[in-house]
């Protein structure tokens, strides 16, 4: 329910052992390594590895589109990596030539860019020539009388017919080649400053035909045969893809390999170093310590891994472990890690979070359909340790939603009392402690008091942090101060509604004014100058407001909630229309319309319910008793993105 404590060490070990112990360390996943310098030094080797790693991926993203995968399309999406032993995968390395694969695929890339290129041009030429296919002569103009010059172009119908008109009385000869719609195309031979002369020449689009040798409709016949070879070389170049393409898996394997090998040497280029050896800084839990030297001494004898005191200015990363609460730690690496010296979130927000997430749902079929599905994901899909702290989230998010939403009469958008099963009805009915249509106004009270408890837990999270760090009069004058005073206005503000008995108003009344003193002289206390003192110390008054907005943002439980239930009815109101409008196949108009309907509304209102939970959580919340900012712990790890190494 804790931070790890986080020891400091410092690795050193024979510069020639380097590959051995960093993969060690990457097989391992406990030690967090810091590096030494902030820019990575150039060394070949570093190099070399870059380069490999950019060609591996270059070669795989070409070749993907053209490989076809064995695995079906479910098998997939259940386990999208590939499963492979850390030794295969080392065999498959030294057996494949990938470095022939690569240079290969960086041709046959060049090659159907160049060719598609090609294509482009020529069909580009082929739509400006077109329209001028029936042009009688070769459009060149080197044959052409001194003062005198061909342009070809296009007007519409109307215009070209003045201008045909026109050309008549002027030493202007203009010949049509082709109509297409309502667009004239022709040829313009004119002497020198007489093309001026046009009637709405503006009007006019000049086109500029390339010389030929020959007559365009030749030209494009050309074309024809040319396009038809471009494409029959670039069908061949993709049948070569998709032969090559069939090393598309061992290339992948390959490419994690060489990454895990980049990442070595990363390390190894950023740590300070003698001439013969190698020091790297990194941080271990405590936990984890003894194990690290012990396997790092079964590694090498020629190693040290000593203990360093921290510094005051160490950034010490944080790493969250929580045995009962793990996969609520998916929520707070969202707003981030605490600092070093503060409490950790996740096993406060956890109970919150799922509470506020039923609420923000309020359907206990969409609970169900939610928690069974994220439950299969969890068994059936081969994900990462970060999705399935989410899917099992959600899990405990659907069965929360199941509970509020039968406590809410939330069953699919679906009327309880119109439900004409009677024992079904009755049950649901029993069942059923509020409606939020019905009702809002107790909803939005109980919203109200959740966000008052989260509110006043905050401050005693924060109390108790600090008394147990020694910080006793900071956590009295701090939030134990406000958590009495908006104690004491929730006593009073009870009484004056007659939730408590009459005879505790005038006391509780009296204790708020206590508080209220005691909030002046804590902001009294924050300055030692005199004049000061008396308006810091009203002004501190002006927080209330502050926890006043706090509160209130809790109204948005309420809000989500009856999205989501009027949302459904809406739905089902919808489709059971187009049963009654549409003949015959109304029914199948019906069944579509629930089906997408409420798949949209629970998906749209699941991430609603996720995005506002957790909001609750980073703005109202963790702001009480932490500030955050701190930096995660990060296990040196073999990071992969294709494979998943098997045992």
């Amino acid at each position: 329910m804790a931070s790890s404590q986080i020891k400091k060490i410092n690795i050193i070990f024979k510069q020639s052992e380097s590959q051995k112990v960093l993969e060690t360390l990457q097989n391992l996943s406990l030690v967090h390594l810091e590096n030494e310098s902030e820019q990575t030094p150039y060394n070949e080797k570093l190099a070399s590895l870059e380069k490999d790693s950019a060609n591996l991926l270059f070669a795989i993203n070409f070749l993907t589109p053209y490989y076809v995968d064995p695995k079906g399309t479910l098998d997939k999406i259940l386990d999208p990596k590939i499963a492979v032993s850390e030794k295969q995968a080392v065999e498959i390395a030294n057996q494949t030539n990938w470095s022939k694969i690569v240079s290969q695929a960086q041709k046959l890339e060049q090659s159907i860019s160049d060719l598609e290129a090609r294509g482009e041009k020529l069909i580009a030429e082929q739509e400006l020539l077109s329209p001028w296919e029936n042009l009688s002569f070769v459009p060149m103009t080197k044959d052409l009388p001194k003062n005198f010059h061909l342009l070809f172009a296009s007007a519409p119908n109307e215009i070209f017919d003045k201008l045909l008109k026109f050309s008549a009385t002027k030493e202007i000869e203009i010949a049509k080649v082709n109509a297409i719609g309502t667009e004239s195309y022709f040829s313009i031979i004119f002497k020198d400053k007489s093309l001026t002369e046009l009637p709405e020449w503006q009007q006019v689009k000049f086109v500029e035909l390339p010389e030929l040798d020959d007559k365009i409709i030749y030209r494009l016949e050309a074309i024809k045969r040319e396009l038809k070879i471009n494409q029959s070389k670039i069908d061949d170049a993709k049948k070569e893809a998709e032969t090559l393409a069939k090393n598309v898996a061992n290339l992948k394997i390959i490419s994690d390999l060489v990454d895990w090998q980049l990442q070595q040497a990363e390390k190894v280029a950023t740590a300070s170093t003698t001439e013969q050896t190698a020091i790297l800084t990194g941080w271990v839990a405590n936990s984890d310590l003894k194990t690290v030297n012990k396997r790092l001494h079964e590694t090498t004898s020629a190693i040290a891994v000593i203990e360093q005191p921290i510094g005051k200015d160490d950034n010490v990363p944080v790493q969250l472990r929580n045995k009962g609460f793990r996969p609520f730690e998916a929520i707070t690496g969202i707003y981030g890690s605490p600092l070093a010296g503060e409490p950790d979130p996740t096993p406060w927000l956890a109970p919150f979070f799922i509470i506020f997430f039923g609420l923000c749902l309020t359907d206990a079929g969409y609970g169900a359909v939610l928690a069974g599905l994220s439950f299969l994901a969890l068994k059936l899909m081969k994900v990462g340790a970060e999705a399935k702290k989410l899917l099992k989230v959600l899990v405990y998010g659907g069965i929360a939603t199941f509970v509020l939403g039968a406590l809410a009469g939330g069953w699919f958008g679906i009327a309880i009392d119109t439900i004409t099963i009677e024992p079904i009805r009755n049950i649901l009915q029993q069942i059923r402690l509020i409606d939020p249509v019905a009702d809002p106004i107790t909803m939005l009270i109980i919203s109200l008091i959740l966000g008052v408890i989260q509110v006043l837990v905050g401050l005693v999270v924060n109390i108790w942090w600090k008394v147990k760090h020694g910080q006793i009069s900071e956590a009295l004058w701090g939030s134990g101060v406000w958590f009495y005073t908006l104690s004491m206005l929730m006593v009073w503000i009870m009484a004056k509604s007659e939730v408590l008995p009459p005879v505790t108003l005038i006391p509780s009344l009296y204790l708020l004014y206590l508080g209220l003193a005691l909030v002046v002289i804590s902001g009294m206390r924050q300055t030692k100058n005199l004049f000061l003192k008396p308006v810091i110390g009203i002004l501190g008054l002006y927080n209330i407001v502050g926890y006043f907005s706090d509160v209130l943002s809790y109204s948005r439980l309420l809000a989500l909630g009856l999205a989501t239930g009027i949302i459904a009815s809406v739905i089902n109101l919808i489709a059971f229309l187009a049963a009654d409008l549409v003949p015959y196949v109304g029914w199948v108009l019906t069944i579509g319309i629930l089906i997408g309907g409420h798949i949209f509304n629970m998906a749209i209102n699941v991430l609603g319910a996720y995005i506002h939970s957790g909001r609750l959580q980073f703005v109202e919340f963790f702001p009480k008793f932490m500030e955050g900012g701190g930096k995660t712990f990060e296990p040196f790890s073999k990071q992969s993105r294709f494979v998943r190494i098997t045992k």
